[in-house]
């Protein structure tokens, strides 16, 4: 066994995947032998409130330990309160008996549904043998605002001297707001809906309400304003209350304002609301500056304590004033929201000669610190941020170009102080601090990471330590670019929602993390910003770039929703966009000369210095991406039901493909374009090389690769996901992993041999001014291809969100073993290969209700026979029945391949007759492994 994979650390490994099941399973029913329907889903689970959609969906995941369990039927029960649904008085819906496997995305008929209503639910399911099981324990959900006269509050602002809206330059002071009311009965119930731009924090009763930062989502906010809906039932009272708001600037242009509403329900059945209105106060407070690019600036001796509870003494405060609605829409917001998800601490501390002093986090991330000091009242601690140091061990904050990224605290001089900013963040990875009054040390900061929260959903890891640490810099540098968009970077002044960034990270976004809320807020930002002609921006909200974008850009709206619906089976989020994606593809075909679409800002963005990929015919690209834009269009008409647009699409694709490769394609030579990588490698990709020409086409991609690069890509942000794709699935996996595994430039191992913990926005080092982020998520879209191509696990477009997918490893280079899994939508889905003993052992794990085909790689072996836990079941190029859940086989080339049920199944691929030291070697690790299996 390979050094990086003892058996005591696998043991660990298979330990919390049990752990993971029985914790997600732990409520629900679980009376064995019967299937059970655990882990309730409604829509989103980061918060069941506020759900605005008309239908929303529910779904579950189907349990049960026997090979090849499957649901037959399933019965869905909602109830307005829990005592009805548990005495089986379905008030509300109950759907009967329905004969179907489908357990995911299930609508629920809105005819009853209300705003604020809280509903319960539950399911029974029958497994493959009609077998039934009890009905689950109850989850709920509760609708917000679904109509716009269900806002009964305005919009506030915080007045100039003259009486006029609160106009300032970028940055400015943050205003104040409370309230106070009386509740004369004890309260039930009580929800706050509530939302401000730029940024908003809610305060009740002395209380800060919620754990949320940096809200509401970035979204066109003339379009279309996200609110957020919270229990604050614990935090209102019989008698006074006090009701308050901070409001920073965030990116909205305008005035800061806000909107709030408090729905609450007396024990006594009856109702009143609180709502921002005429008799709300403003205040200035000690925030004197907030700027998203330029931090904040923070004095604490203007602090204002009790300003947020009952009884504070408000004399000296304005009357708020009445602000013009800002947005088109309110519309809740249903994905996971921006948090502070964990913290860290200084490695490194060092004194500089001019007095300051700098902190090392040892990692690149998006947030802030958090100072703690003590001084004297008056004095000012500046903290500036970045990337990069200087020779000299200064702060490097050239290539934040415009942005300051630096915060101000000064202090109030009372004891220990604890300061934290509220409207900004900053990408970094050293803080340098001066003006502390004595001497800090590695407690004096915290440092505070600060991103969309949402769940981690899959883990990689493999016996090459080079690729861990791209993954781990991949996953660093895609989740700290996550700030309720998909930005491009978290340090410079730009941040923006780049759709090229966007469309080439989404599925590995997929694989590590809970992200489908998120991507389907972001096609709804996209489909906001659209015009009636198609056209779609570069920058979604639209800030910079073309409009319209560049084809590759662009096209994002369609690329973006094809992986969200192979990870998550959502075809009526395919039905809401569709008729955007029609517009769009439609109007790519209007401005074709012949069906070759010559318009492309970008090319293959930011490819390695001097690569050939700088001088690829641009119309190359954008005609690829318009092919492929066609071809997402026509697949999505086929799933929705448009035969006409389907089959209008399809006669658009074989008319592009016979332009391009009438343009491009060089029979001579066998090339496309400029022969380059990206030239060669999209038209395999997309799979329009003409017949006969597809293994010249390949040779000379890979000759590029080996020859020409000496093994290194040359391929930008278009190219580099599509480039290592191709390569394996044409059979030339070695080559992909040759790249992959470089350790000079240019290539990841490059960055990290030069000290990255996350990913690069250029392949080369440049630690100057200009356009060069240590923090790019682009070229981390590697990290899908460890789970798609060296791990195996494939999601399907025909059988979508894991009902049927592909387990098949690539087997390449001196890669030893590799292990991923990714919590589905319907369950834990699993692969773990190990290459010994000359052949190869395949642990997979199939969810309940899910099927999947196995790829066993033949490693090299011609004369072969497969085990499945010592039972043969291939032997002599054929498939031997007679294993509980194997439902056939059949040879594939370079694999054997396996159609399994759920469960979980142990592979084991030998030389044929002369494999006892690998059968026994793999036995007694596998016994050892037994009890935590």
């Amino acid at each position: 066994m390979h050094s990086n994979f003892s058996a005591c650390r696998t043991a660990r490994y298979f330990l919390f995947i049990v752990l993971l099941v029985l914790i997600a399973a732990s409520s629900e029913v679980q009376a064995a032998p019967k299937p059970s329907a655990t882990h309730l889903l409604t829509e989103y689970l980061e918060n069941p409130l506020g759900i605005d959609v008309p239908q929303p969906r529910l779904s579950w995941q189907f349990v049960q330990n026997a090979r090849g369990a499957r649901q037959s039927a399933y019965q869905i029960q909602v109830a307005d309160s829990l005592e009805a649904l548990k005495s089986g008085k379905a008030n509300v819906w109950d759907g009967g008996k329905v004969f179907s496997s489908r357990s995911v995305n299930i609508p629920l008929p809105a005819k009853q549904l209300r705003s604020g209503m809280r509903c319960y639910w539950r399911v029974k399911v029958w497994d493959a043998d009609g077998a039934p099981s009890d009905f689950s324990a109850p989850a709920w959900f509760e609708m917000g605002l679904l109509n716009k006269e269900d806002w009964q509050g305005v919009w506030l602002t915080a007045p100039m001297a003259d009486g006029s809206a609160f106009l300032g330059p970028p940055q400015e002071t943050a205003p104040f707001f409370r309230f106070e009311f009386a509740l004369d009965k004890p309260v039930k119930r009580a929800r706050a809906y509530v939302t401000g731009l730029g940024y908003y924090e809610l305060y009740l009763n002395g209380g800060k309400v919620g754990d949320r930062v940096l809200d509401p989502a970035y979204t066109t906010f003339s379009k279309r304003v996200l609110y957020s809906a919270y229990d604050v039932t614990n935090q209102v009272k019989q008698g006074r209350n006090a009701v308050g708001a901070i409001l920073g600037k965030g990116w909205y242009g305008g005035p800061p304002c806000v909107i709030a509403q408090l729905n609450i329900e007396f024990r006594d059945g009856t109702r009143a609301s609180i709502t921002t209105n005429r008799d709300w106060k403003y205040s200035l407070g000690p925030i004197l500056e907030n700027s998203i690019f330029h931090g904040e600036t923070y004095d604490a001796r203007l602090e204002q304590p009790g300003w947020d509870s009952p009884g504070f003494e408000d004399s000296k405060w304005r009357p708020a004033l009445v602000a013009h609605p800002p947005t088109e829409k309110l519309s809740a917001q249903m994905m996971q929201p921006i948090r502070v998800v964990e913290t860290i601490k200084p490695r490194k501390l060092r004194r500089l000669k001019d007095g300051s002093w700098v902190f090392d986090f040892g990692q690149n991330f998006s947030g802030w610190c958090r100072l703690k000091v003590s001084g004297p009242a008056g004095t000012e601690v500046i903290l500036r941020h970045a990337e990069l140091v200087h020779p000299n061990g200064a702060v490097n904050q050239d290539n934040l170009r415009g942005a300051k990224a630096t915060d101000r605290y000064i202090l109030k001089g009372e004891g220990v102080e604890i300061y934290e900013p509220r409207f900004t963040y900053h990408g970094f990875r050293y803080a340098q601090i001066e003006g502390f009054p004595g001497r800090p040390n590695l407690g004096t900061l915290t440092g505070c990471v600060v991103h969309t929260d949402f769940p981690r959903r899959g883990a990689f890891e493999c016996s090459n330590p080079l690729l861990n640490k791209i993954q781990s810099n991949s996953v660093w540098g895609y989740r700290t670019n996550w700030h309720s968009i998909p930005t491009d970077c978290p340090q410079r002044d730009e941040r923006q929602g780049w759709l090229g960034d966007a469309q080439s990270t989404s599925d590995m976004g997929f694989y590590n993390f809970d992200a489908a809320a998120a991507y389907t807020n972001y096609l709804q930002d996209i489909q906001d910003v659209q015009g009636e002609d198609g056209r779609i921006p570069d920058t979604v909200p639209y800030v910079y770039g073309q409009n319209p974008g560049d084809p590759m850009w662009a096209g994002a709206y369609l690329f973006i929703a094809w992986d969200l619906y192979r990870h998550s089976g959502d075809n009526r989020l395919l039905e809401r966009h569709y008729e955007g994606f029609k517009r769009y593809v439609d109007m790519l075909a209007m401005e074709a000369k012949d069906y070759i679409l010559t318009r492309n800002q970008y090319g293959d963005w930011l490819s390695p210095i001097e690569a050939k990929e700088d001088r690829v015919p641009k119309e190359l690209i954008s005609t690829c991406a318009f092919y492929r834009s066609a071809w997402i269009a026509a697949r999505v008409a086929e799933i929705i039901g448009r035969p006409d647009d389907a089959k209008r699409h399809n006669d658009l694709c074989s008319k592009i493909a016979n332009a391009f490769n009438a343009k491009f394609f060089n029979p001579e030579t066998n090339n496309y374009g400029n022969a380059s990588q990206l030239s060669n490698a999209f038209p395999l990709y997309l799979g329009i090389v003409p017949e006969g020409k597809r293994k010249s086409v390949l040779e000379n991609l890979v000759k590029d690769v080996v020859v020409n690069c000496n093994g290194h890509l040359s391929t930008g942000f278009v190219g580099t996901r599509l480039l290592m794709d191709v390569l394996c699935n044409e059979g030339r996996a070695d080559v992909a992993y040759t790249i992959v595994t470089q350790r000079d430039y240019p290539g990841w191992g490059y960055m990290i041999e030069n000290g990255a913990t996350t990913i690069w926005e250029r392949w080369d080092l440049r630690v100057g001014r200009g356009m060069n982020s240590h923090n790019h998520p682009n070229h981390g879209s590697i990290s899908a291809w460890f789970y798609r191509m060296v791990a195996g696990i494939i999601p399907r477009a025909d059988a979508p969100g894991y009902e049927h997918f592909d387990i098949k490893p690539f087997v390449a280079g001196d890669l030893k073993e590799a292990k991923a899994s990714i919590n589905t939508i319907r369950g834990l889905a699993a692969s773990h290969w190990k290459r010994d003993g000359g052949g190869i052992s395949l642990d997979v794990t199939i969810p309940a209700n899910s099927r999947a085909s196995v790829w066993v790689p033949k490693v090299g072996l011609t004369d072969v026979q497969v085990k499945e836990d010592f039972t043969i079941i291939w032997r002599n190029g054929k498939f031997i029945p007679g294993v509980p859940g194997i439902n056939g086989a059949s040879d594939a080339g370079d694999w054997i391949k396996f159609e399994v049920g759920s469960g979980s199944y142990s592979f084991w691929l030998e030389p044929r007759g002369g494999a006892e030291i690998f059968h026994t070697i793999l036995f007694r690790e596998r016994m050892g492994q037994r009890d935590v299996r």
